[in-house]
C-alpha cells in the first residue's frame, strides 16, 4: 500500500490520490468526498482490491466524509470477484484459502453497508457478481443507462457469497410477501441472466426508487458525488435487517418449482446442486422453521457454507475453468 500511487486522474472527477496499490486507488475528489477506483482487468475484485477497500473503510470519517465507488473504465464497473484466484485455490485443494477470501469479502461488504458515512456506487457497463454485490451494500446507486447488472454465479458453478443472496432477498421482501420474494429471488439467481439496461434493472428490483439513472456517462461520477454530499447531512447508517426465511417447507416449494424442468432433462446434476444450495440459503438453512427470522450475518454464513461445498465438486470447478477459458458457461 502506498500513499503516492502513480495513477492517471479520474477524468470525470479529478483530484489527488490518497493511497492505493496496483489494483485500486482512493481519490480525494473534493468537498470531503473520496472516490474508490478499482483498476484491475475488468475491475475484478482481487485480494489487493480488498486491501484498499479495507483501508478506505478504516479511514472514512477522518480522511473523508462520504465515499463514491466508481471508475472511468469504458467497459465495466466491475465484472465480479477474482474468478482466476478462486479457480487456482480450489484446484490446489486450498479450501481454507477460498473460505478466507469469501469471508473477508463478506465482512467488507457489511462494513460498506454499516459504515458511519454514506457510500454511493457510480455504476456503468458490467456490474456482475462481486461487483454487483458492492452495489447491493451501498446506500445509493447512480447507474448509467447502459448498465448490465446481476448475479450470474450459477452459470459459473457457484452461488453469490458476498451477501448477494442475502441483500437480494431483503430487497425482494421490501416489496413483496415473503413467499413471493423467495420465489422471485430464487428464480432470478437460478437463471443467472443479468439485466441488460438500467431500466430493466429497475424493473427487476435491482435498483430501488431512490436510485438514479443517468443517460450521459460523463455525468455519472459528478451525480454520484452530489448524491453522496446530500446523504452526508445527518447521515445515520441502516440498522441490521432481519430476514424472514421460511424454513424447510419454503425450500421444498422452491425446488418443486424447478422439478418439471429437472424431470425432462432440462437440468444437470450440477444445476440441481447449485439450485439446492440457493434454496437452502434463501430459506434459512436445513434447521430453519417457517416462522424464523435470520440476521444478515447468519444468512451470509450459509452463503459461505454453500461455496465451500460446491467448490469440492469437480463439475463445479469445470464450470469455473470453462468460463475462464471461453468466457461462456458450461452446461455440465
Amino acid at each position: 500500500m502506498t500513499d503516492t500511487a502513480a495513477r492517471r486522474p479520474l477524468a470525470a472527477a479529478p483530484g489527488s490520490v490518497l493511497f492505493g496499490n496496483e489494483a485500486a486507488s482512493l481519490w480525494d475528489i473534493g468537498d470531503g468526498v473520496a472516490c474508490l477506483e478499482i483498476h484491475t482487468k475488468l475491475n475484478a475484485v482481487t485480494p489487493p482490491v480488498l486491501d484498499v477497500l479495507a483501508e478506505t473503510l478504516a479511514r472514512g470519517g477522518a480522511d473523508f466524509e462520504a465515499l463514491v465507488i466508481g471508475n472511468d473504465d469504458p467497459r465495466a464497473f466491475s465484472a465480479g470477484g477474482d474468478l482466476a484466484h478462486m479457480h487456482d485455490v480450489i484446484a490446489a485443494g486450498r479450501f481454507s484459502a477460498l473460505e478466507a477470501y469469501i469471508a473477508r469479502g463478506q465482512g467488507l461488504m457489511l462494513a460498506i453497508k454499516r459504515a458511519g458515512f454514506p457510500v454511493v456506487a457510480a455504476v456503468h457497463g458490467l456490474a456482475l457478481g462481486g461487483g454487483w454485490e458492492i452495489c447491493l451494500h451501498a446506500d445509493a446507486i447512480v447507474a448509467h443507462a447502459g448498465l448490465r447488472a446481476g448475479l450470474p454465479e450459477a452459470k459459473v458453478g457457484l452461488v453469490p457469497a458476498w451477501g448477494g443472496c442475502t441483500q437480494s432477498l431483503l430487497r425482494g421482501q421490501a416489496g413483496a410477501a415473503p413467499s413471493a420474494a423467495h420465489e422471485m429471488v430464487f428464480a432470478d439467481l437460478c437463471r443467472g441472466h443479468p439485466a441488460v439496461s438500467a431500466e430493466e434493472a429497475r424493473a427487476r428490483g435491482y435498483l430501488r426508487a431512490r436510485d438514479r439513472i443517468v443517460a450521459d456517462r460523463a455525468l455519472l461520477l459528478p451525480e454520484a458525488k452530489r448524491v453522496a454530499l446530500a446523504l452526508r447531512e445527518g447521515y445515520v447508517p441502516p440498522e441490521p435487517a432481519p430476514i424472514r426465511v421460511g424454513g424447510r417447507e419454503a425450500a421444498g416449494a422452491l425446488m418443486a418449482s424447478v422439478s418439471a424442468q429437472a424431470a425432462t432433462g432440462g437440468l444437470t446434476q450440477t444445476d440441481l446442486a447449485i439450485f439446492e444450495a440457493l434454496a437452502t440459503i434463501l430459506t434459512g438453512g436445513p434447521d430453519a422453521r417457517s416462522e424464523d427470522v435470520m440476521a444478515e450475518e447468519a444468512m451470509m454464513r450459509l452463503e459461505l457454507d454453500a461455496i465451500a461445498q460446491l467448490a469440492r465438486r469437480p463439475e463445479n470447478l469445470a464450470r469455473i475453468a470453462h468460463m475462464l477459458v471461453s468466457g461462456k458457461p458450461l452446461s455440465n
